[in-house]
């Protein structure tokens, strides 16, 4: 059989995360590129510092996503203002939380809201 070299995304196909640890219980913190590589390719504006913590802005601002370990007892905060439509909300996810489980959560807040819930 002949492998057949990928030609880039379709008409109306976009990138999407996989889990890449099974089972979950053996994933650990991981490279938290997963996470900041894929939300800057879908415009999201990296505020990190050298050497700093990870901090990310969604492109209209109205979310932002922190990954500090320097701090106790560090990890995730996502983060998403108050709206017309939707109160304030905040994740926390601990240092040790897989990170393909909060890129599965990163990755859904770049996608288009759907006005309805899915079946």
């Amino acid at each position: 059989m002949k492998k057949k070299q990928w030609q880039g995304w379709g008409p109306g196909e976009q990138a999407e995360q996989h889990y890449l640890v099974e089972p979950r219980a053996l994933a650990g913190g991981g490279d938290i590129r997963h996470v900041s590589e894929f939300l800057r390719a879908c415009g999201w504006r990296d505020r990190s510092k050298p050497g700093g913590p990870l901090l990310m802005d969604s492109p209209d601002r109205s979310i932002r996503i922190a990954y500090d370990p320097f701090v106790q007892p560090g990890g995730w905060t996502i983060h998403g203002k108050a709206t017309a439509h939707q109160e304030e909300w905040t994740a926390i996810l601990g240092r040790q939380a897989p990170v393909e489980i909060v890129a599965g959560l990163t990755d859904a807040l770049t996608r288009p809201r759907s006005a309805h819930a899915p079946n």
